[in-house]
C-alpha cells in the first residue's frame, strides 16, 4: 500500500471535546483504519452508543464494533497496575531522554495470555448481548498494545531476530501453536462475527482475523490452514514458557516489542 487512505472524512475525526477514553481509542482506531482500508471502503464511522464502541457504515449495512487492549494475564482487582507503571515511563522519556530506554513488563507465560485472551473475549461477549441484534455484524478489534505488555503481537509478524534454524523452527512451532489456540478460543465468539487482532506497525497496522465459522467476505489476514494444522500437533508444553516482555523506546520515538 503506498497512497495513505483520506479517513479524515470519517464522523470520528469530526468529533470535538472527547472525553480521553474515547480520543485515546479514536487514536488507536486509525492505524487500524488505514489498514482496513485495502480491503473494506466505508462510507462512514461513528462513535457508538458505548456498547459499541464504533459503527463501521458500509453499503451493505452497519457493523457493530467494540475494541480492547489485549492483557498480557489475568488480574485481581485493581487491574493492570503496570501499566500505569509504563505511562509515566513513557511520559519521562519523551520530556527528557536523548537515549534508548527499555520497560519491563511482568513475567508471563503464553498459556496465561491464552486464559486472558478468553476471558476478556467472554466478557466481550456478554457485553454485546443487549446491542448486537441491531447490526449486521459484530466485530470484536483486539490491540496488541506495546503499551500493555500483551505478546501476541509475535503472531502478528511471526519473525524472530538473529535466529539459528533450531531457534527458527522452535519459533515456528511457537507462533503455530498459540495461533491455534487462539483460533480454537474464537470458535466459540457469539455474538461476534469476526475477532481481529492488531497492532500499529508503522503508518498501518497488522492484523489478524479469527472467525467461528471460518467466514472471510472481505480477503482479510487470517490463520492459513497450513499454520493451524501445524499448531495442532505442537505440545501443549511450549506455551509454559515464562519471558518477560520487553519494550525499547528508541530516540526516534519509535516503540519496539521485544
Amino acid at each position: 500500500m503506498n497512497t495513505i487512505p483520506n479517513i479524515s472524512r470519517f464522523s470520528i475525526f469530526h468529533e470535538a471535546q472527547l472525553d480521553a477514553q474515547r480520543e485515546e481509542e479514536r487514536q488507536v482506531l486509525m492505524h487500524f483504519l488505514l489498514r482496513l482500508d485495502e480491503f473494506l471502503k466505508f462510507s462512514d464511522v461513528t462513535f457508538g452508543k458505548n456498547p459499541p464502541d464504533f459503527v463501521f457504515h458500509h453499503q451493505d449495512g452497519r457493523i457493530g464494533v467494540e475494541l480492547t487492549d489485549l492483557n498480557p494475564k489475568l488480574f485481581e482487582d485493581g487491574g493492570h497496575q503496570k501499566r500505569a507503571e509504563y505511562k509515566t515511563f513513557e511520559a519521562k522519556i519523551y520530556q527528557k531522554s536523548t537515549a534508548d530506554e527499555s520497560f519491563p513488563w511482568d513475567k508471563v507465560s503464553m498459556r496465561e495470555s491464552l486464559e486472558a485472551f478468553k476471558s476478556q473475549l467472554e466478557a466481550k461477549r456478554k457485553k454485546a448481548q443487549p446491542w448486537f441484534a441491531g447490526f449486521t455484524e459484530r466485530w470484536l478489534l483486539m490491540n496488541v498494545a506495546s503499551a500493555s505488555g500483551s505478546p501476541f503481537g509475535e503472531i502478528l509478524n511471526g519473525k524472530l531476530k538473529q535466529a539459528t534454524p533450531d531457534m527458527e523452527n522452535a519459533f515456528a512451532d511457537y507462533v503455530a501453536k498459540v495461533t491455534h489456540d487462539i483460533y480454537a478460543i474464537c470458535q466459540d465468539a457469539h455474538p461476534f462475527d469476526h475477532i481481529i487482532l492488531f497492532r500499529d506497525s508503522d503508518r498501518f497496522a497488522e492484523m489478524l482475523m479469527f472467525s467461528p465459522n471460518c467466514l472471510n467476505p472481505y480477503n482479510l489476514p487470517m490463520p492459513s490452514n497450513e499454520i493451524l494444522n501445524h499448531g495442532a500437533k505442537v505440545s501443549d508444553s511450549v506455551l509454559d514458557r515464562k519471558r518477560t516482555p520487553k519494550i525499547t523506546i528508541k530516540k526516534t520515538s519509535h516503540r519496539f516489542l521485544d
